[in-house]
């Protein structure tokens, strides 16, 4: 306990702020452990505030311990030692803290060696969500995006110092504005599987989803929108289908008073609630098959997202005229920000799948069909991302090749007028020189007649060395220019 405390001590100094440790409804929110027997259903223990249950008890069981949004200093301490979970696991979830002492910013590592990931592992769940109303607050889509940065930086920061934060509430990692009514929200998802060496079937898992109590209940962020209320905004549910039952569907269980006392609901807020509805009851014994479900809410909110890029890239595209210069701004924004958030995705599915893959060489080849069903399905997603983003190359190359083409039939009128202008000047340059020539006062002339001839005569000959010059042999002029200088400098 005291070696917890230590770290918890060094890790998540922020999070003593706002934490209360007579706050019970929030300890048995943010907590929950589900006994796993092999044939049966998880099991979910007594309420966190009634005491962590002992380890000897049900011997024959292993555990899912499930956090849910901000943690709890206290029971971070308390079930981290009392089920000795790898302190990499909280350290690698609560990224988002800043140490006050030594003002170090704990940042995440971009970067995973391979043999790590075989018990610790972290991805992210994407909600994707709409307002029903557009905001007219915004001149175009790219002042709303540097609105939004400006609205995160300042959401971050307070998360950082824990200004505001209770046990159990909801953090956002990241938000994305696609167009003018859809969005979508990034949070993280942590797991930690530890098999024991003596029995490959005995194990503890631990999971950490940001998704924790309803977003108008969590500090503000700029998904909510403060011009037209929350009423017209919300996110598309995501349904888990078996053969007996719709899971974690709104339609599918009574949600009155649910409805009553939220108005964002978030499908993935009732995974720590209802866990294991989907689950075949019997491969229990392996901890990769109960996260099954887990990965597949992943997968399926990835689809979404998938969904969502596909539409914005129709809706948009399609609509926008290529002849106006602001639908073209607006369409090339468009283009690199989605790719951007596909290629972001896809980093992410990859990990996944690395992931999996280690996973898969540790189990017997009997145990094997959970991990290559939802194997397959991330490498479909895999699949399916790159799709987009060649679909989202080929716009811009659409859009950049109908730019070059512009830009070409621009150049060739524009080289047009200079022609016109070029033949008006050969015109007028040699006649407005001999004008101004036979203006001053250098010249006696005896007559009108005279003067004209003789005007006549050098404006002719300048009109013939002007449209003589261009032809000229420029290397010839040179050479003789050259032996002039050379035999000047010979005389001297």
């Amino acid at each position: 306990m005291k070696k917890w405390r230590n770290h918890a001590q060094y890790s998540i100094p922020a999070l003593r702020q706002g934490v209360s440790k007579s706050d019970t409804n929030s300890f048995d929110e943010f907590a929950i452990i589900y006994d796993i027997f092999s044939g049966r259903a998880p099991i979910r223990r007594p309420d966190i505030a009634r005491g962590v249950p002992n380890l000897n008890e049900d011997g024959d069981s292993n555990k899912l311990l499930f956090f849910s949004g901000y943690p709890s200093l206290q029971l971070l301490v308390q079930l981290g030692s009392h089920f000795d979970i790898d302190p990499e696991f909280f350290d690698l979830h609560l990224s988002f803290v800043k140490d006050s002492v030594t003002s170090c910013n704990m940042h995440p590592s971009y970067y995973t060696l391979p043999s790590t990931q075989c018990n610790i592992f972290q991805t992210s769940m994407t909600s994707v969500g709409a307002t029903t109303v557009g905001d007219r607050r915004f001149r175009d889509l790219m002042e709303k995006r540097d609105a939004l940065k400006g609205n995160m930086d300042f959401y971050l920061s307070n998360l950082k110092m824990g200004k505001g934060w209770k046990t159990y509430h909801s953090i956002v990692r990241q938000m994305e504005v696609h167009d003018n009514t859809r969005f979508s929200l990034e949070q993280n998802l942590t797991m930690f599987v530890k098999r024991s060496r003596s029995d490959f079937k005995k194990w503890r898992v631990a999971v950490w989803s940001d998704v924790g109590a309803d977003l108008t209940q969590s500090p503000v962020g700029p998904w909510l929108d403060s011009v037209h209320g929350t009423n017209n905004t919300h996110f598309r549910p995501v349904t888990l289908n078996t053969s007996k039952k719709h899971v974690h569907e709104q339609s599918s269980i009574d949600f009155g008073e649910l409805e009553r006392a939220t108005d964002l609901f978030q499908s993935a807020s009732l995974l720590s609630k209802n866990y294991g509805m989907s689950l075949d009851t019997t491969a229990m014994s392996d901890p990769l098959h109960v996260l099954s479900e887990l990965f597949i809410f992943i997968a399926k909110s990835e689809c979404q997202y998938l969904d969502m890029i596909r539409a914005v890239l129709d809706d948009n595209i399609t609509s926008k005229q290529l002849n106006d210069t602001q639908d073209k701004i607006e369409i090339r924004n468009i283009l690199i920000f989605s790719y951007r958030g596909l290629e972001h995705r896809l980093d992410k599915i990859k990990d996944t799948i690395g992931f999996l893959k280690s996973q898969f060489a540790e189990l017997p080849a009997a145990e094997d069909t959970t991990v290559s069903r939802v194997l397959r399905d991330f490498e479909y997603l895999f699949g399916q991302t790159e799709d987009l983003m060649r679909r989202c190359d080929h716009e811009w190359n659409v859009v950049m090749s109908g730019a070059a083409v512009e830009d070409a039939q621009w150049s060739r009128d524009n080289s047009e007028n200079q022609k016109k202008l070029t033949w008006l000047a050969t015109i007028y340059i040699p006649l407005s020189f001999s004008c101004s020539l036979f203006g001053m006062t250098f010249f006696s002339l005896d007559s009108l007649r005279q003067g004209f001839i003789l005007w006549l005569v050098v404006t002719l000959s300048l009109y013939i060395v002007t449209f003589l010059a261009p032809f000229a042999n420029t290397k010839m002029l040179s050479r003789r220019r050259k032996r002039v200088i050379e035999r000047l400098a010979a005389a001297l």
